[in-house]
């Protein structure tokens, strides 16, 4: 009887191990995007990411019955898929220029962008907290991202800093395309007509042609890419693609049997996960500035997550 309990007390408790599996896939997700863009360009790893969303298309449901969808409801579903497309983008970017651990928490400065823009959108309103965090995550991102003309370098680590800086802009941008994303998948599900496989199905499309409108910008001559098509490499690309998929449908699994805030805060632990993963397999350095900047950063969701947690006990 003690045993049934226990099973049961777990499984009602699902939610809160499938985020944190979604934490550790994501982890393991940046650093393969980290050590594939060595030798592969990050517009390639996009181009091949979004091969795996393609499925979508086969369970879009073309009789959407008594509902209708209006312009408005469409053009909400297009700028969540661009956007989520973009996301993955800057975010491969990101993972290619600076370390693991830094670019994992840089993207996790969505929370910040998601409160700046729906005050600004949808005229939220901006509290004393959400400043506070904003301030933090500012410094948080600059400490991470060590721009020269406010932390001065020498002209030798010169080249690699820049890196690092473009690496900080790139995860940065990122977290701003997934806040507008996650602006839009609310709005839809405020109006009712928030469709998984419609997003997977507009972001697999943008992914193709973001993707190749780069690879065709840089002028990367694919078919002279022989080391790329590699047996090997194509079975490296295939895990590490399956793998971002499958965070993704962990982490909506999760929300459909634990509440948003809680999930929120144990996804949070992929940035410490992400630090350890990079001085594990790595040769980067754990610099005690990133790791600052990094734990500032990761208060938003925190503090985020603890409040709407607050919030539903006590209007329970």
């Amino acid at each position: 009887m003690e045993s049934a309990d226990h099973c049961m007390a777990i499984y009602h408790q699902r939610g809160i191990l499938l985020a944190l599996m979604a934490a550790i896939l994501w982890a393991f997700h940046g650093l393969g995007l980290n050590l594939a863009t060595i030798d592969i360009t990050p517009w390639m790893v996009t181009f091949i990411h979004s091969l795996f969303y393609l499925p979508s298309f086969a369970f879009l449901r073309w009789d959407h019955g008594e509902r209708s969808y209006q312009t408005t409801d469409k053009l909400l579903s297009l700028a969540a898929g661009i956007c989520d497309s973009l996301a993955l983008c800057f975010a491969v970017l990101g993972f290619s220029l600076t370390t693991v651990g830094n670019a994992s928490a840089i993207v996790f400065s969505k929370p910040m962008f998601c409160a700046i823009l729906m005050a600004i959108l949808s005229r939220e309103e901006f509290h004393f907290l959400d400043v506070v965090l904003t301030v933090m995550n500012t410094i948080g991102v600059f400490l991470i991202a060590q721009p020269s003309f406010i932390f001065g370098y020498s002209s030798s680590a010169e080249t690699s800093t820049d890196h690092l800086f473009s690496g900080a802009v790139a995860s940065l941008i990122s977290a701003l395309c997934g806040a507008l994303q996650f602006i839009a998948i609310r709005k839809l599900n405020e109006r009712e007509t928030y469709d998984l496989a419609t997003l997977w199905a507009v972001k697999a499309t943008a992914g193709f042609l973001i993707s190749g409108l780069f690879l065709n910008w840089v002028d990367i001559n694919i078919s002279n890419t022989s080391n790329m098509w590699s047996l090997e490499n194509l079975g490296y690309l295939a895990l590490l693609c399956s793998s971002g998929v499958f965070a993704c449908a962990l982490t909506y699994t999760a929300l459909q049997s634990q509440n948003a805030s809680v999930v929120s805060l144990v996804c949070a632990s992929e940035v410490f996960f992400s630090y350890l993963l990079q001085a594990i397999f790595t040769d980067d350095n754990l610099e005690w500035l990133s790791i600052l900047g990094a734990a500032l950063i990761s208060t938003a969701p925190v503090c985020y997550a603890t409040k709407s947690f607050c919030q539903e006990r006590t209007s329970n």
